[in-house]
């Protein structure tokens, strides 16, 4: 990737994939990876409003830790050359619930 005038010129071909991480159970106050650190150029995580309130989604970006509270709503995350690290984490004790629907989308050049 070259810069030139502050826009960047990608040199390479460009690739695309698509991950999805469907809906699932959590045991009852457990806590899953969903998915490793993993390394990204560039990608877009949606959280389908699939999920139990019961069941967040922490997303480790870099080291900063945020977390996604499932419900009706869908949320977005971009990253760009950033570590990825999703677990969710079933805080009901008494009862197995479902983490929400995610689907990452990545670019590589």
């Amino acid at each position: 990737m070259e810069e030139a005038a502050g826009l960047f010129r990608i040199t390479a071909p460009i690739r695309a994939s698509k991950e999805v991480i469907s809906r699932n159970g959590v045991p009852r106050g457990m806590a899953i990876t969903l998915k490793p650190p993993t390394s990204y150029k560039a990608a877009v995580l949606s959280f389908w409003g699939d999920g139990e309130s019961q069941v967040n989604v922490r997303v480790n970006v870099n080291g900063l830790l945020y977390a996604i509270i499932p419900g009706n709503t869908i949320r977005v995350v971009v990253l760009v050359d950033s570590s990825l690290e999703l677990v969710a984490e079933n805080t009901d004790v008494s009862t197995d619930r479902y983490h929400p629907t995610i689907e990452i989308l990545s670019l590589y050049w």
